[in-house]
């Protein structure tokens, strides 16, 4: 036989396939699993036992959310306020026409599953029980990662709150704070918009311990509030401080023009001479211009404390876990049925493979 009828004849079979054959391959198959169907049963059960047995003796989860909404007023208005302001003065706007990076929801999202925020979370202490923990211990502890993560003696007990002297201390620290938000981050922390076009956010913490849940959430909105209220209104202090700074300034210029008018006045009370009359009136003059400055520069204050108050982000709460926090088991009844069904499909899936091997390897020993 040649090498090209050799690669033919597997086309000559597909084409001598008819409808009859099709369904005598049908009937074959059927044969074959109602022969066999007693193993196809056994193993669908034995499968499900397996599976139900290793999600029975799973612990559950308890998870924890928090759901909030921004209450932002509007950069429009408080831009409007500001911008009256004199452009002699050299200030600064408060409020940054073209946005902040938080000007979208996503970003704010984002901001809340950074490794920066997850890890001074993890840093940050919380009272449990009357006793002082820190959530990094806590994590390592209640969620029995201490023990496999941690193998070497000398680091036993670890400080996450200090920096140390030591180099493979701290690269140590880093590397077990770098896996804790590896594992929050994708498997515990879940962070979601509440409805389609809607502003608020839920963010989730699961867990098989209760109390882990519900501190560690909460400490993490709450590093998330302060560091996003402290980011919008960054600016809008230090405008705040540069204008109070002017304005003590100017007053107090004010004020000594004012006491040296007064000093003029009464050394000069019957001048017979102009170049005093002169002199009065360029004091005067200079007290009516620090005056106007001094008034417009109050303003000015006022308007950017206005305008910092605006720019000051509030985090309305919706929801906020409450123990006892609801428990989560595995639905052992469905997981049952499903991997009964799985079993049996895989049980089947073998036997006719099976089949088709010993098929197979019977047509080759006629042809040789």
């Amino acid at each position: 036989m040649s090498y090209q009828d050799t690669y033919q004849e597997p086309n000559r079979r597909f084409d001598q396939l008819s409808v009859a054959k099709l369904i005598v391959r049908v009937r074959q198959v059927r044969h074959l699993l109602l022969v066999r169907w007693g193993r196809i049963i056994g193993f669908g059960i034995l499968f499900s036992l397996a599976c139900s047995a290793y999600f029975y003796f799973k612990d559950p989860v308890y998870p924890a959310e928090v759901s909030f909404v921004l209450d932002e007023q509007s950069s429009e208005i408080a831009r409007a306020d500001f911008s009256d302001l004199p452009a002699g003065l050299g200030l600064r706007q408060t409020v940054d026409p073209s946005g902040s990076v938080f000007s979208t929801l996503n970003n704010v999202v984002e901001l809340i599953s950074s490794r920066m925020l997850i890890e001074k979370t993890l840093k940050s202490q919380v009272s449990v029980n009357g006793k002082s923990l820190v959530l990094a211990d806590f994590f390592l502890d209640s969620l029995d990662y201490r023990t496999k993560w941690i193998n070497d003696p000398k680091y036993a007990h670890l400080n996450f709150r200090s920096d140390t002297a030591d180099a493979a201390r701290t690269l140590y620290i880093n590397s077990l704070l770098g896996r804790m938000y590896d594992l929050l981050n994708k498997k515990i922390i879940t962070i979601e918009k509440k409805g389609k076009g809607t502003s608020i956010i839920g963010v989730t913490c699961t867990s098989k311990n209760e109390l882990f849940s519900k501190y560690f959430i909460e400490a993490l909105i709450r590093n998330t509030e302060q560091y996003y209220t402290e980011t919008k209104t960054q600016r809008a202090k230090i405008n705040l401080e540069f204008i109070r700074r002017r304005t003590d300034s100017v007053k107090a210029v004010y004020n000594a023009a004012l006491y040296g008018k007064a000093v003029f006045t009464d050394a000069n009370v019957n001048p017979g001479r102009q170049v005093a009359i002169v002199s009065g009136e360029k004091q005067q003059t200079d007290i009516l211009i620090l005056r106007t400055a001094y008034i417009e520069l109050a303003r000015t204050m006022e308007s950017a404390k206005t305008s910092l108050s605006r720019d000051t982000p509030l985090f309305q709460y919706l929801d906020t876990p409450v123990l006892p926090l609801k428990k989560i088991a595995p639905p052992l009844l469905i997981y049952f049925f499903i991997f009964f069904i799985a079993g049996i499909m895989i049980s089947s899936l073998y036997l006719l493979f099976n089949k088709w091997v010993q098929v197979i390897s019977r047509q080759e020993d006629i042809l040789i």
